[in-house]
């Protein structure tokens, strides 16, 4: 299986890990950003970090301020935009 392949499932079987890329696409945005947008989801703050920082190491996502030890914002890779597009055409 391509590497691709087994990020896109990964990221299928991982419905923080969607949200957070659906959320990226639109605009950059911090864990606190994605908490407070999906509260009735009761997603704690930790598991949207930690979520955060497996995307970032796969590559699909970036820190845009990495240098800030508070509020860092995330915005998707080209990477992060074309597997997202590709769970798309998956869940039609």
């Amino acid at each position: 299986m391509e590497q691709n392949e087994k990020i896109m499932y990964d990221i299928l079987n991982s419905p923080l890990k969607k949200i957070i890329l659906e959320q990226l696409m639109i605009s950059p945005k911090t864990a606190t950003h994605i908490k407070k947008k999906y509260e009735q989801r009761s997603l704690s703050r930790p598991s949207i970090s930690r979520a955060l920082g497996e995307l970032k190491k796969i590559g699909l996502i970036k820190c845009i301020n990495q240098w800030h030890h508070r509020s860092r914002f995330y915005s998707l890779t080209d990477d992060g935009k074309k597997i997202l597009e590709k769970i798309k055409e998956i869940e039609r």
